[in-house]
């Protein structure tokens, strides 16, 4: 399998950066996660359609 220690080291080297890459993507995920789950984003577009669907209303109810 391995012919002498510089191998060994390479791989271990290898496998030490793609540990340190899957752990930045990880912390990629969870930001991404959390800001999809920040109340905000959830309430903006409900807030947003309720006043657009509202304002009309009003403006139909004022006119007519």
């Amino acid at each position: 399998m391995y012919q002498d220690f510089e191998q060994i080291e390479n791989e271990l080297k290898v496998l030490k950066l793609k540990r340190q890459i899957a752990i930045e993507e990880l912390k990629a995920v969870k930001t991404v996660a959390a800001n999809n789950l920040d109340p905000k984003v959830w309430l903006q577009p409900l807030i947003a359609t309720t006043t657009r669907k509202f304002g009309l209303y009003y403006l139909l109810k004022k006119f007519l």
